[in-house]
C-alpha cells in the first residue's frame, strides 16, 4: 500500500477527562482509551504529516503513549 503525504490530522487517543469544562463539546467523560497499536497502525499510512493534534477528554491521561 502507498504511503500518503496529509496536511492535517487529529487523533483523538482518549475520552477520559478529569475537568467538566463549560465549553466541551464532548459530553461526559467516558472511560475510553485509543490502543497504542492503533495509533501506530494510523500513523503507518502516511510518510508526512504537516500538522498532527493529539487530542481526546485529557489526552496526558492515556499513560500507555
Amino acid at each position: 500500500m502507498k504511503k500518503a503525504l496529509i496536511r492535517k490530522l487529529n487523533i483523538e487517543i482518549t475520552r477520559k477527562c478529569n475537568f467538566k469544562c463549560e465549553h466541551c463539546m464532548r459530553g461526559e467523560a467516558q472511560n475510553i482509551d485509543m490502543p497504542e497499536e492503533m495509533v501506530e497502525k494510523i500513523l503507518e499510512n502516511y510518510f508526512s504529516i504537516y500538522h498532527l493534534e493529539i487530542t481526546g477528554g485529557e489526552p496526558l491521561l492515556n499513560i500507555s503513549l
